[in-house]
């Protein structure tokens, strides 16, 4: 039984890496977008972790049950309907074409060196929120949460004045500097993948947007695949350092020796094991409503009540990746350990009769809304890189927390948005309209890429659609 329900989840595996590569042919959408992203963190967190919980179930962990079939069998069905569901959506462009419709955005194309200081500005914006604003009253925590997204803003705004002249130096450092310089603050004062992961992805994202869609599809591929290497072995070596020691280390030398010593191979096959995520959600499955009592729509409940501080509500609801430890015996795992319960765990611990067609949709409609929005609006910086900031949310949500993986998810598209109005009305009120239009024989005199022939393939930005 379990190797045919893991044969049906491969196959769903193919489906979606057939859908996704078929539909990115005729960008519609990309093959980098917000829906795709998605699918990547669902695939890992969920059908992966699925197949790995069929075939090497995990006895010793405590959410480990005794009877599997029914579990993965209702886990299987719940699934695929889930993925039909969201992907049959998302076509259909149920809601989401009107929205897309109605928005119109001035066409704006700032010159890359003001991209260049812009994206030093967001840096230093970051750096204060993260360094002070867990000292500010009542929206500290969002004012801090919030500064890790201006850094993969910063980094995506670099890399889209770097990607299309890669060999002038000014870019080139600074685009360095505020990406590295990122990573450095979050591995020093957090512990946390998610953000680092977004700073990885909004440099392959603003790079993609900028210059990579409209060459060479092999150039893309090579250039995607160096990064993606390299973000993958820094993350894999961060994970085996929290899967060693746990979620608090004692200071930053602590820390940067844990990562010299780092299993890069147990890191990797955390990061790609989908974290039993899959085992995690069929435990869901197994104990609601049977033994516990599902909390309707906690998901929502838990996204709305997030802006609230605890001390002013000090009964509002918990994360289910923390409160379901309190369910198990979990002995010497470290402080802090919580869970990933998967977004079928979620649909089911939120009653799966309202929570999977609700969610299906909220979630459909809301990646196509940005998915729109970056097809006709794919050549400005403006719109392309606020949602660029929150890639990291995105992929994480098929693995859970989803209220607040999908509330830090608008938080960080929202505030991106807000932070490029003000920076666009503040250009045209000391700059005029000429500070939005890009000066090239101003401000570039390097030459573009040397290894890129797109241009002479007759290829204009906005070919493709």
């Amino acid at each position: 039984m379990f190797v045919v329900l893991s044969f049906i989840l491969f196959i769903g595996i193919v489906m979606i890496a057939t859908i996704v590569l078929r539909d990115a042919s005729k960008y519609a959408p990309d093959l980098l977008s917000m829906r795709n992203l998605f699918l990547a963190g669902l695939v890992v967190f969920q059908f992966t972790s699925g197949i790995i919980a069929f075939l090497l179930p995990d006895y010793s962990n405590p959410f480990s049950i005794s009877e599997y079939e029914g579990p993965a069998i209702e886990y299987t069905i719940i699934l695929f309907l889930f993925t039909f569901g969201f992907l049959g959506i998302y076509r259909s462009g149920f809601i989401a074409n009107i929205i897309v419709r109605k928005v119109n955005i001035p066409d704006v194309n700032t010159a890359w060196f003001r991209l260049i200081v812009l994206s030093i500005v967001l840096f230093f914006l970051g750096l204060v929120c993260r360094l002070f604003g867990g000292y500010v009253p009542v929206v500290g925590l969002f004012i801090y949460m919030i500064g890790a997204s201006f850094f993969a803003f910063a980094t995506g705004m670099a890399a889209w004045a770097w990607a299309p002249r890669m060999w002038n130096p000014l870019p080139l450092f600074v685009t360095g500097f505020v990406s590295l310089g990122g990573l450095a603050v979050l591995f020093t004062d957090s512990f946390g993948r998610r953000d680092m992961l977004g700073i990885v992805i909004a440099f392959i994202w603003g790079s993609y947007y900028s210059h990579w869609r409209y060459g060479s599809f092999k150039k893309l591929v090579f250039r995607f695949a160096c990064i993606s290497v390299l973000g993958m072995l820094f993350l894999s070596a961060y994970t085996s350092t929290r899967f060693t020691f746990g979620l608090e280390m004692a200071s930053l030398s602590s820390r940067v020796r844990a990562l010299a010593d780092a299993d890069i191979g147990q890191g990797l096959q955390d990061l790609f094991s989908g974290q039993n995520a899959g085992m995690y959600s069929m435990y869901f499955i197994s104990t609601r409503p049977e033994r516990i009592e599902v909390d309707n729509l906690h998901s929502v409940k838990y996204f709305f009540s997030l802006p609230y501080p605890r001390r002013l509500w000090p009964n509002k609801p918990d994360a289910l990746a923390l409160t379901s430890v309190d369910e198990v015996h979990a002995p010497g795992r470290p402080k802090g350990w919580n869970i990933g319960p998967g977004i079928v765990g979620h649909m089911v611990n939120d009653n799966i009769f309202i929570a999977l067609p609700l969610y299906t949709c909220i979630l459909a409609v809301f990646l196509k809304v940005c998915d729109g929005l970056l097809s006709k609006y794919a050549h400005i910086p403006y719109v392309v890189l606020p949602m660029g900031v929150s890639l990291g949310q995105v992929i994480a949500i098929p693995r859970g927390e989803l209220g607040n993986f999908f509330a830090k998810t608008v938080l960080y598209i929202v505030g991106g948005w807000i932070v490029m109005i003000i920076v666009i009305y503040a250009m045209r009120l000391f700059g005029g309209s000429s500070a939005l239009v890009d000066d090239e024989e101003h401000y570039d005199q390097w030459e573009n890429d040397p290894a890129d022939e797109y241009t002479d393939q007759g290829f204009e930005p906005e070919a493709h659609h």
